[in-house]
């Protein structure tokens, strides 16, 4: 018994471990593939420019968002094969106590489901402004480099934008739910109370991001889409509300403020936590009507 609750919890770790090795891998495989381009294309007498071309190449905004495409498409191959017949053949099994036997879907919704995503994310938005604004003033230094991080990912004047926009908007989401809220959080509920088990995806899910404002706030983002999940059972949730999240901040980042003023401030703060509120009410009460529906048909 202990051995097998030893490998339950050991299994929880191992699609972060798998995120980890796709995205080193990948990134070392295209630096070697660069490399030996750079080295073919070679022209006479450039040799004393080589190593600062490649460092300017493998460092440039198209090559690292190329890279973090490359992965999450991967990502989203493995997790979703590793997802459908993994995770939900052991729910249909009776592994998970509980939980609904139906697969992921967004039919039989209503469709204020969909306000209370969109609702859910514009709060979401907000509230993460407000914790950059708080963190900025104790770390100007962490706050300094999300603000390079910010400004590479701005698809409009990179060169990049496609790869900004199909890997931040849909492919990272996709792969980012499917290995945390999907697998992660559904692996780790096999030993440790569902409470625990949100709290340590989100904590994998935290650390995933390198930098350490955007892990904080990615946290408590984590956490609360986790919570999402285990009200819904229903994976498509999270993605559509991560996929709002990230679409936001793509499309109204500059406009995206915590309030120039204390009082202002807070009373953004105060009201984005009331729509992060009000959006997972409208999606539970969407669930509810659901299971409702489904019970009289």
């Amino acid at each position: 018994m202990m051995n097998r609750r030893f490998w339950d919890f050991f299994r929880c770790m191992v699609p972060m471990f798998v995120c980890l090795a796709l995205q080193n891998g990948l990134m070392i495989f295209a630096a070697q593939v660069y490399l030996i381009y750079m080295f073919l294309g070679l022209s006479p007498g450039s040799e004393g420019q080589f190593s600062e071309q490649y460092i300017d190449g493998i460092s440039s905004v198209v090559f690292l968002m190329g890279v973090s495409l490359v992965y999450a498409v991967c990502g989203v191959a493995v997790f979703a094969f590793w997802y459908w017949r993994m995770v939900r053949t052991e729910t249909e099994r009776g592994f998970w106590p509980n939980r609904s036997t139906e697969r992921d879907s967004m039919k039989g919704y209503p469709v204020y489901l969909y306000g209370g995503i969109l609702l859910f994310a514009i709060g979401a938005q907000y509230v993460c402004a407000n914790v950059v604004a708080i963190l900025a003033q104790a770390r100007p230094d962490w706050f300094d480099a999300y603000a390079k991080l910010v400004e590479n990912l701005d698809f409009s004047g990179n060169g990049a934008g496609v790869l900004v926009l199909l890997y931040t908007v849909f492919f990272g989401p996709l792969c980012e739910e499917l290995c945390f809220r999907g697998l992660t959080l559904n692996y780790a509920c096999r030993v440790m109370r569902p409470m625990t088990a949100n709290l340590v995806q989100a904590l994998f899910f935290g650390g995933m991001h390198a930098n350490p404002l955007q892990s904080i706030y990615a946290f408590g983002f984590g956490y609360v889409l986790g919570m999402l999940y285990l009200e819904t059972d229903n994976l498509w949730i999270t993605i559509s509300a991560h996929i709002c999240f990230n679409a936001l901040a793509m499309l109204l980042g500059e406009h995206i403020g915590a309030g120039s003023t204390p009082v202002s401030f807070y009373c953004i703060f105060l009201i984005s936590m009331m729509a992060v509120y009000a959006g997972y009410l409208l999606i539970q009460k969407a669930q509810e009507e659901k299971e409702k529906i489904k019970e009289i048909g």
